[in-house]
Order: C-alpha cells, then structure tokens, then sequence
C-alpha cells in the first residue's frame, strides 16, 4: 500500500470548475469539469478528457484562478479523474469565497 501524502482536510464538493491550460504545440485548452473534493493544497476534479500528468494549469472555483499542476489521470469511464497539486502560493481557502448577497424581505 502506498502512503498517504496528503497533509490538509479534503471537503467533499459537487461543484462545476473551469480547467484551461496550454497543450503541447501551445493552443490553449479549455475543459469544464466537476470538483469532486479540495484542500488547501489540491483537488480532485471529474472531467471528460484525460488531460496528461505534468501539465500545469489554472483551475477556476469560487472566483478564484488556483494554478496547479495535474498528479494523476485516471480513467473512470465514463469519465476521467484528475488529481490536482497547487503551485507555491495558489492555496485555496474557504475564506475567499464572494460574500452572499444580502437576503431581501
């Protein structure tokens, strides 16, 4: 059995996020996935194209552009899950989610 490297709490989500990263003759890519969990430090995200372990890109969740870089594809047929690592300084934090607007009566 493998080791478990994750060090921060993994909240469970079912929310749409935005994937976009350039491919390797440099067209950007544009993807919509399903967050399926995120920490601090990562996310995992359903998708319905592999996309290839190493490439770096920026994952769009609550207002926020988290740049990262992808650990693992797997295929999860009829889809696709990626794990994703945050760079240095692209942590996510609930904290910096937009304010709820105010409730009208």
């Amino acid at each position: 059995m493998g080791g478990e490297r994750r060090f921060d709490v993994r909240l469970t989500r079912e929310d749409p996020v935005n994937l976009c990263w350039e491919d390797q003759v440099g067209q950007t890519q544009q993807l919509a996935g399903l967050l399926l969990n995120i920490s601090a430090s990562g996310a995992s995200v359903r998708a319905q194209r592999p996309v290839r372990v190493g490439t770096k890109l920026s994952l769009g969740y609550q207002n926020q552009e988290l740049i990262g870089k992808v650990m693992h594809c797997a295929v999860r047929r009829p889809t696709y899950l990626l794990g994703i690592e945050f760079l240095a300084g692209h942590r996510w934090s609930s904290r910096r989610q937009p304010a709820a607007p105010p409730r009208q009566s």
